[in-house]
């Protein structure tokens, strides 16, 4: 029974456990980034989201689509001072429903996933050859999370080769992606509407392993080698809004060093 209940949990932490991690990391860098703006952050914080809110809302929507949920109303930019907010996206969905309670989780870390992909589309019309190299380091996954680091490092070296500082296509795609990175945190109702679907998904994942684990074990093991290495694809992808998130919390550090010193 160990057997069923470790790999069970290796495939819970390489899928819902690595999107809630990178989601951690994006918003802490972003926290970095706003507070080293100091009383400018929330201005900062609007004129990116001009940019960023929109993709941030699409990712709620997208997967609301998805998942059968009913979109109320949607508002893709809209600063609301008192309430702090850039944009929101309201949806309803049938209780009851299992797909649609899944789909709660998905809709709740929507601006991850959904990010990510606009990260990838605006890297694969700027820079194409970097798209190609990087694409290829994350698919020649050799089983272990190595892969992960591997992914960052081709995708640092190759955005941030020499050559590319000189073409101004570079710097369209650096400043359209930290704008989008910096606003693919997760909001806490995001998190909070996002775990009614995470213990679905933990559920399933459960039964099946467990069914498994006594009429074919060794599907069993396969479920959970597929699930990792979907976890590891995902991750690599995910490293890149973790990078441009980076880029913007040095630009806080740095700010914050300039003038407050």
């Amino acid at each position: 029974m160990g057997e069923l209940f470790s790999n069970w949990l290796t495939q819970v932490l390489a899928t819902v456990g690595c999107i809630y991690v990178f989601g951690l990391i994006v918003g802490f860098l972003g926290k970095i980034f706003y507070s080293g703006a100091g009383g400018a952050g929330y201005k900062l914080c609007v004129a990116t989201g001009l940019i960023g809110t929109p993709i941030h809302e699409l990712g709620h929507a997208f997967f609301c689509v998805v998942f059968g949920h009913k979109i109320v109303e949607m508002k893709l930019f809209q600063p609301n001072d008192e309430e702090g907010t850039l944009g929101y996206v309201n949806h309803s969905y049938n209780p009851r429903n299992i797909y649609h309670q899944i789909g709660n989780f998905f809709i709740g870390v929507g601006p991850i996933l959904f990010g990510s992909a606009a990260l990838l589309g605006l890297m694969y019309l700027l820079l194409p050859e970097t798209f190609y190299t990087v694409s290829a380091s994350v698919f020649n996954w050799n089983g272990t999370f190595d892969s992960i680091w591997v992914a960052f490092s081709e995708l640092f070296k190759n955005i941030f080769a020499v050559e590319n500082f000189s073409s101004w296509k570079f710097w369209v795609f650096l400043v359209l992606s930290c704008f989008i990175a910096i606003h693919m945190t997760l909001s806490p109702p995001d998190v909070k509407n996002s775990l009614v679907g995470t213990l679905y998904i933990l559920l399933l994942l459960l039964v099946a392993n467990a069914i498994l684990y006594f009429v074919a074990y060794e599907t069993m093991l396969v479920l959970t080698e597929t699930l990792v290495g979907v976890g590891v694809t995902i991750a690599c992808f995910l490293a890149i809004a973790a990078l441009f998130a980076s880029v913007m919390a040095i630009i806080g550090i740095v700010l914050k060093i300039v003038f407050r010193t």
